[in-house]
């Protein structure tokens, strides 16, 4: 089930963090290195984040979360994690349908490391585009994905 994350509850914000941190790891490891931002996040980072939080939680343990920001027509996709114990399993693509079912935007983007192919694989499935590759730091390349709302889904939503 799909829940919003209270980030104001210290231990939500405690679960994200040791979350994204295990989940996050894998794809440092995958792209060869230590400094991937959210590992670095604390409390008042998230807080102040300005990203709206969601987690799917099995048995009252959030297993997966996704955050976003939706401003004037861009639906940026900031955070997508799921606990390596349930890879595979359509968690983070349900996370990512359930952001894209959000009203008002026309544009939405997603960043993630270029060499992490399930990542890539997955947004991609759901619709997403490779827009560009972004040399963030020497030697770590992400890939930035795009997918433009159907006129029709745009005309629905607003009637």
């Amino acid at each position: 089930m799909i829940i919003p994350l209270d980030l104001e509850d210290s231990n939500t914000a405690q679960c994200i963090l040791d979350l994204q941190r295990t989940a996050y790891r894998i794809e440092a490891d995958m792209m060869d290195t230590d400094d991937i931002p959210p590992m670095r996040d604390n409390e008042s980072a998230l807080r102040t984040c300005g990203e709206s939080f969601y987690g799917y939680e099995r048995d009252g343990t959030v297993i997966g979360l996704v955050s976003y920001q939706l401003k004037d027509g861009m639906l940026e996709l900031c955070r997508l994690v799921v606990s390596p114990s349930y890879f595979r399993r359509g968690i983070g693509r349900q996370l990512v349908d359930f952001v894209l079912c959000q009203p008002s935007w026309d544009l939405a983007t997603v960043c993630t490391g270029s060499v992490n192919e399930p990542a890539l694989s997955l947004y991609k499935s759901v619709g997403f585009q490779e827009a560009e590759e972004l040399e963030v730091s020497p030697g770590i390349i992400l890939t930035r994905l795009e997918q433009v709302k159907e006129r029709s889904d745009r005309i629905e939503k607003t009637s």
